[in-house]
């Protein structure tokens, strides 16, 4: 297989085996020969080209963070394979995988809980790169200062301790610590979700500033469209594990395809769209899910019919930009 993207996601699945008197193990059954597992994340496939920043958009528990942290290498999956620059990351020896996992780097939704509180802000940025060889001891602080400053903390604080800075600040310097190890890519789980609407702008900002100024890939996931449509260059949208509809993100905005995209769509505080009924969801994700070989959004969709229950739809090319999950919109 020839692999031309910088990254290419093939058919990854991750199955959580449900265990003792778990609630989920008696109402998530996914037909009656898969009554102890949940597939979180099922048989997603995608490309990314270098450079870009990819949005992955979905509610909660639709599989984007789980996915992100498969590809950071947090999680290992079900099923399925990884490429980054054209190297298998689960085939290759655990040496070179260490290496090549460097270049993967994830920036979690709470700063807080993932920066040590009993280490400075010199501690926590500098100490990977130094493990790692990428930067001497005796440049190592002016190192960190550079990457501060990029992230827009002042190095003079370097000496501080986690709980002495706001949540916006302690964001940045978790974006400083991902990228004291040069990574390539970066993945951004929900990053902003829990900061101010001001400080959401910063961040985004930020993050543009600094694939501009490191060459950096990034993954970009959230809940929030509004957030994705301003920083992605491409969109996933997710429901239930499954990708439901993918393309640049200036043209599902504009041309939402899948009836689930389009819900999700009509939450947009657009006035130059307020008169497009996009419809409505049917109901909550419910644990009702419809048999194996269904669509998943059949419980909760406005144009379903009895055919989607015959065939699990399979997420092909509507048109020249988007690639849509959907009987009905291919008939």
């Amino acid at each position: 297989m020839k692999i031309k993207s910088f990254l290419q996601i093939i058919k990854i699945s991750k199955d959580y085996t449900l265990s003792g008197n778990s609630i989920l193990k008696n109402i998530m059954t996914l037909g009656s020969e898969r009554k102890q597992s949940v597939l979180a994340v099922d048989d997603v496939s995608f490309s990314l080209k270098q450079g870009q920043i990819l949005g992955m958009v979905g509610e909660s528990g639709c599989g984007k963070s789980t996915l992100g942290k498969i590809i950071s290498g947090v999680l290992d999956q079900t099923k399925g394979e990884i490429f980054l620059k054209g190297n298998n990351i689960n085939k290759i020896n655990k040496e070179k995988r260490k290496d090549i996992l460097l270049d993967i780097q994830m920036v979690f939704q709470d700063p807080f809980s993932s920066l040590n509180p009993r280490k400075k802000i010199f501690e926590i940025v500098g100490e990977a790169p130094l493990h790692h060889g990428l930067i001497e001891k005796n440049k190592l602080r002016n190192y960190v200062s550079e990457l501060l400053w990029s992230c827009g903390i002042d190095p003079s604080a370097m000496s501080r301790y986690p709980h002495q800075f706001s949540g916006g600040q302690r964001q940045r310097i978790a974006i400083a610590r991902a990228l004291a190890v040069k990574p390539e890519l970066l993945i951004c789980d929900e990053i902003v979700s829990a900061l101010d609407v001001s400080i959401q702008a910063q961040i985004l900002n930020l993050i543009v500033d600094l694939k501009k100024k490191f060459g950096i890939t990034v993954i970009f996931i959230s809940h929030d469209l509004s957030v994705v449509r301003y920083i992605s260059d491409s969109l996933i949208i997710m429901y239930l594990g499954k990708i439901v509809e993918e393309g640049k993100s200036e043209t599902i905005f504009k041309d939402p395809k899948h009836p689930y995209t389009k819900v999700l769509m009509s939450n947009l505080p657009d006035l130059s769209k307020r008169d497009i009924d996009y419809g409505a969801l049917q109901s909550e994700i419910s644990f009702d899910i419809p048999p194996k070989d269904a669509c998943s959004y059949y419980p909760r969709c406005n144009i379903s019919t009895d055919k989607c229950l015959l065939s699990a739809p399979k997420l092909i090319p509507l048109n020249d930009k988007q690639l849509v999950s959907c009987i009905n919109l291919r008939s």
